[in-house]
């Protein structure tokens, strides 16, 4: 989204010190929307990697034990570096479910 949504209510229109903190906020923004901080990036690089690899596999073969009656908390990390709206899942009209992107 190259322009967020801006909603202002002040009764005192764009004079309103909450309308200019909404201005310079929308600006500042703007300046900035494709920049991150290096571990950021680092963040992205892997999450990268990572999906890159799944798309290339035929077959995902998980072997992992059972903590506690959940899954390793690496395996939580895996999927939350691989879960990317739009790339590897995308949200459907039924906002509680999601339908993975072949």
């Amino acid at each position: 989204m190259k322009t967020p949504p801006k909603l202002t209510s002040s009764i005192f229109g764009g004079n309103g010190a909450s309308s200019r903190l909404t201005e310079a906020f929308v600006a500042r923004w703007l300046a900035k929307p494709g920049e991150r901080t290096a571990a950021q990036q680092t963040a992205v690089n892997a999450s990268d990697t990572l999906t890159d690899e799944l798309r290339r596999a035929d077959v995902l073969v998980l072997g992992l034990p059972m903590y506690n009656f959940g899954v390793p908390s690496t395996l939580k990390a895996y999927f939350d570096y691989i879960g990317r709206a739009g790339e590897t899942f995308r949200y459907t009209e039924n906002t509680n479910t999601s339908r993975l992107v072949a």
